[in-house]
């Protein structure tokens, strides 16, 4: 499989996608959400283990590069919203 940016449509080196794609299973585990935020640079996917924990990460886009990374919740992050370019808002199912 390839994976190209966009809109350049320039191939990314599998090494990134890997890294990146290592990023969301280790911390994340199991994704139920994606969000951009309102300018489309960031990113967000968030989701983890019921009655476990949850966790979202955060990357740039389109170089899809880590930006942060928070495990503060108990339970699965089932919703996220940017409210502007800075702040995002989680719901988890830890209330």
């Amino acid at each position: 499989m390839k994976v190209y940016r966009w809109p350049s449509l320039d191939l990314i080196n599998r090494s990134e996608v890997e890294a990146a794609s290592e990023l969301i299973v280790n911390k994340v585990e199991t994704p139920h959400t994606v969000s951009f935020s309102p300018l489309s640079n960031i990113l967000t996917i968030a989701g983890g283990i019921a009655s476990q924990n949850g966790a979202f990460v955060s990357f740039s886009w389109p170089d899809f590069q880590p930006l942060q990374y928070s495990m503060s919740h108990q339970d699965s992050v089932m919703e996220t919203r940017w409210l502007d370019g800075k702040h995002l808002v989680t719901a988890s199912m830890d209330g």
